[in-house]
């Protein structure tokens, strides 16, 4: 299944918006791939990493 995440995160002083669409099995699968990817190419902390909704994308 594939989610929508949306939410923001701080790089420096800026806090950043982001959407990322991710394919995971549940909600809290689709959370930790956002966590890891933000993290792995922005050297973000999920502490800095701020997700205010998860939807499910219908596939079509």
């Amino acid at each position: 299944m594939q989610y929508s995440v949306k939410g923001s995160f701080r790089m420096g002083r800026n806090v950043m918006p982001f959407t990322k669409t991710v394919t995971a099995e549940n909600k809290d699968d689709a959370k930790e791939l956002v966590y890891s990817l933000l993290g792995s190419k922005h050297k973000t902390k999920r502490t800095a990493i701020n997700i205010d909704a998860i939807t499910k994308v219908d596939e079509q």
